[in-house]
C-alpha cells in the first residue's frame, strides 16, 4: 500500500476528524435508518431461530429436576410458539422508543427528571436488581463479542451528532438498549419476571452470532453515506460465544 493510501486509514486508537459535511438533515435521515435496520435485522435473526429456541427450551424442560423450572421452560416455549411474532413486534416498537429517547438525550432534548430513558424508567424500578443484573451481564457479553464494530459505531455517531465523545452505554444502538427493549416487550405481554428473563436469555443466545454482522452492516451503511468513510468499518469475524448461564437452571 502506498504511503498516501496508508494515511487515509485511521487506526482505532486515533480520533477521527469531525464529520464536516454533516447537517441535522443528515442525522435526521441516517439515524432512523440505522435504528430500523438494527431492529429489523435482530428481530429477523430471532424469528428464524424461534423453532430452535423452542426445541432448546423443551430439552431444558425434559432435564428439569423441579416442577417450577419445568413449568417455566414450557411457558417460555409456549410464548415463542404462539406469540413469538407478537413479541417481536412489541420489541421493534419498544426499541424505536428507546432509540429515539436516547438520541434526544444525546442532543440535550430529553426533558425527563432522571438520567435514564423513558423505557428504563418504566421497566427497571430502583429495587429490581435482578432485571438490571441480567441486562448488564448480557450487554457486557454482547459488547465483548462486538467490540470492534461498536467502537467504530461510537465514533461515527460522535461525528454524525457533532459530539466530542459518546460513552457506549449512552449509544442508543448499544446492546443494552436492545435487551432493555426486549424486556419491555415481555412486560407489554404481561409476562412474569422469571419468564421474561428466560425469554431474554433465549433472545440473546439466538441472535448473538448475527449481532456482529448486523453492526458491521450499519457501519458500512454510514461509511457509504460519507460518515467517516476512511475509518475502518470494523471486522465481522465469526462470533465467539461465551458460555451463557443466564436462563434459570436447576439448582441455580
Amino acid at each position: 500500500m502506498s504511503e498516501t493510501a496508508s494515511s487515509n486509514v485511521l487506526a482505532f486508537g486515533e480520533r477521527p476528524a469531525p464529520f464536516d459535511g454533516g447537517t441535522s438533515a443528515d442525522a435526521g435521515r441516517l439515524l432512523p435508518a440505522c435504528r430500523d435496520r438494527l431492529a429489523h435485522a435482530l428481530a429477523t435473526a430471532f424469528a428464524e431461530n424461534l423453532a430452535r429456541a423452542g426445541n432448546e427450551l423443551l430439552a431444558m424442560a425434559d432435564r428439569a429436576t423441579s416442577l417450577e423450572h419445568q413449568q417455566l421452560y414450557f411457558a417460555a416455549m409456549d410464548i415463542l410458539g404462539k406469540r413469538g411474532q407478537e413479541l417481536l413486534q412489541q420489541f421493534r416498537g419498544a426499541y424505536v422508543e428507546q432509540f429515539d429517547a436516547g438520541v434526544a438525550m444525546l442532543r440535550g432534548e430529553w426533558t425527563g427528571n432522571d438520567g435514564a430513558g423513558p423505557l428504563e424508567l418504566k421497566l427497571i424500578p430502583t429495587d429490581d436488581f435482578e432485571r438490571e443484573l441480567a441486562i448488564a451481564k448480557l450487554s457486557a457479553r454482547a459488547a465483548c463479542n462486538c467490540a470492534q464494530e461498536l467502537t467504530a459505531l461510537d465514533r461515527r455517531l460522535d461525528a454524525l451528532l457533532h459530539l466530542p465523545r459518546i460513552v457506549q452505554e449512552d449509544n442508543p444502538m448499544f446492546p443494552r438498549a436492545l435487551f432493555t427493549a426486549m424486556l419491555h416487550a415481555c412486560t407489554e405481554l404481561d409476562l412474569g419476571d422469571q419468564l421474561a428473563l428466560t425469554l431474554l436469555a433465549e433472545f440473546e443466545r439466538h441472535t448473538a452470532a448475527e449481532l456482529p454482522k448486523i453492526y458491521h452492516e450499519i457501519n458500512k451503511y454510514l461509511a457509504d453515506n460519507d460518515v467517516l468513510p476512511e475509518m475502518a468499518i470494523g471486522s465481522s469475524p465469526p462470533a465467539v460465544r461465551l458460555e451463557s448461564t443466564d436462563s434459570p437452571r436447576d439448582g441455580a
